[in-house]
């Protein structure tokens, strides 16, 4: 039976085998003594480098005051993290019930499924959006500077997010992209 691996498979292999082996050898046969200096030598270096060095004086006041305000300024992110104040939801409601009642009775959304020039046109269009299921659908003219009046087919207002989004999945498959509105209500 025949090997299915090609020939020069079998060459390279052997090639990058056979040079690894004599790198090895090469490394082995390295003299670390010739290659790096004795310790004797490093110690006088380091000796003469100390004794030629001219002594360290001690900072005057005014440098060892501008030194403190500079690290004043580069740690001043920690004063800023002390001074923000967060608002802790009460102990008795879990943390996504207290934001969940916050968002539902604070904001609110509004889509905006098309706008028309034509009254009729926005009118078959809330039509067909109330015979998809959508309850909340109404018409807002709004006057345009230079360009007329406009009539806009919007949805809402939507309290929760998850409804929102199943507003949303409902105009995307009748192949409308909705521009999404974040409104303030009044409770």
């Amino acid at each position: 039976m025949q090997s299915k691996v090609p020939g020069f498979i079998w060459v390279l292999t052997l090639s990058v085998a056979g040079g690894f082996g004599g790198l090895l050898v090469y490394l082995a046969g390295q003299n670390d003594a010739e290659t790096l200096p004795e310790l004797s030598t490093v110690k006088a270096q380091a000796t003469q480098a100390i004794q030629s060095a001219p002594a360290a004086k001690p900072a005057a006041p005014s440098e060892l005051g501008e030194q403190i305000e500079q690290a004043k300024k580069a740690l001043s992110f920690y004063k800023l993290l002390t001074e923000q104040e967060v608002e802790v939801p009460p102990a008795d409601k879990p943390l996504a019930e207290a934001i969940e009642s916050k968002e539902q009775s604070t904001t609110g959304w509004i889509l905006q499924a098309a706008s028309f020039r034509a009254e009729s046109d926005a009118d078959s269009m809330r039509a067909m959006l109330i015979l998809n299921g959508l309850s909340d659908v109404y018409i807002e003219p709004v006057e345009v500077a230079d360009k007329g009046t406009f009539y806009r087919v919007l949805i809402g207002p939507i309290t929760n997010r998850s409804r929102m989004n199943s507003i949303k999945d409902v105009l995307v498959d009748a192949d409308i992209a909705p521009i999404e509105r974040r409104v303030t209500l009044t409770p």
